[in-house]
């Protein structure tokens, strides 16, 4: 973990505002995520002590390529990301009405479509609003308030497992806790909540930190690029028939 976690004592915790945590972005809005993994290190010292560096030794392959900054634009009922790859590739996702995603592969550039509802642990679900990887924090994970990049921050920690198995409550409400399946790493949640504007400024979850930078609201509606609207349109167009088919409630 980048971040301590020990709690800080009771009578060092500053009360907590009552208002929700982490506040929502309003309509339009943009904000960016940048990504640091927690293998890196081990790469770097393992590069320091071999003298191969981890690109000449195919770290940095196509199939082991993974997002190092995400661009988010929101307005109305879509929303745009712009995904910077470790490999140097760039790619866009676009979600209509938050469940609803196109993807584009990021070694090939094809088109695929996914229900945005089925990701899990990403930036890429906006079911609980901007910040829905961040809806398990509550009062009872809060340890006090912390510097971190050069603000102070309410900081929030909660064992992985255990919001695995509050979120598959949620999903999954009528199967039993012993079947509920829960995260497979053991490492504790921590965030870091801007104590000024209530909004994220990190969470780590242990195999990665993500670092949150809020831009310029965009000025004009997002319009979704030709080859997502084709994809897109004959999506809903399959959906809308089979909603109109006999026998459907």
């Amino acid at each position: 973990m980048w971040l301590g976690t020990a709690p800080a004592p009771a009578e060092d915790r500053p009360p907590l505002p009552t208002k929700k945590m982490p506040a929502e972005l309003p309509a339009s809005a943009a904000w960016e995520i940048t990504f640091k993994y927690g293998d890196e290190s081990a790469k770097a010292a393992g590069a320091a002590e071999t003298g191969v560096s981890p690109e000449a030794d195919g770290a940095a392959s196509e199939t082991e390529s993974r997002p190092v900054k995400v661009v988010v634009t929101r307005t109305g009922d879509l929303i745009s990301e712009e995904t910077s790859w470790s490999n140097g590739k760039k790619t866009e996702r676009w979600i209509y009405r938050k469940n609803l995603a196109v993807v584009e592969d990021p070694a090939t550039g094809k088109l695929f479509r996914v229900s945005a509802t089925s990701l899990v642990d990403d930036f890429g679900d906006y079911t609980k609003g901007a910040f829905s990887e961040l809806a398990w924090i509550g009062p009872e994970h809060y340890q006090g308030v912390r510097q971190v990049n050069e603000r102070p921050c309410y900081i929030f920690t909660a064992a992985q497992g255990k919001v695995a198995d509050q979120v598959g409550a949620e999903l999954n409400a009528d199967i039993p806790a012993e079947l509920r399946g829960t995260a497979s790493n053991p490492e504790d949640l921590t965030a870091a909540i801007d104590a000024a504007t209530l909004l994220p400024v990190t969470y780590d979850n242990g195999r990665v930190l993500k670092t949150y930078r809020i831009l310029r609201s965009p000025s004009t509606p997002l319009v979704l690029p030709p080859k997502f609207a084709e994809v897109f349109e004959e999506w809903i167009k399959r959906i809308e028939e089979a909603n109109r088919l006999p026998g459907k409630p």
